[in-house]
């Protein structure tokens, strides 16, 4: 419990969405359509609001796409290594 604390009273007001839409950085977020964790609204936002974002779903995986949808995840790694 009380680390729910301090996330709802110390870091209440934390935000880094406006540094976001600054950051020169190439970012590939991906997220599983049915992630609990981290909720795939959440990193469509993130992947819209840095403007070299790029989003990935793994639309059958919650918060391990990488053990949920294997092949598609090696897939994803592949592409990504050959960009960069």
């Amino acid at each position: 419990m009380s680390k729910i604390d301090y996330f709802t009273s110390v870091l209440k007001d934390y935000g880094v969405r406006e540094e976001w839409k600054k950051t020169p950085v190439k970012a590939h977020i991906y997220c599983g359509r049915h992630d609990a964790q981290c909720l795939h609204v959440f990193s469509e936002e993130v992947a819209d609001l840095i403007p070299n974002g790029s989003l990935t779903t793994f639309e059958y995986s919650n918060h391990n796409p990488d053990i949920e949808e294997e092949e598609k995840f090696k897939i994803l790694l592949k592409s990504t290594i050959s960009r960069a």
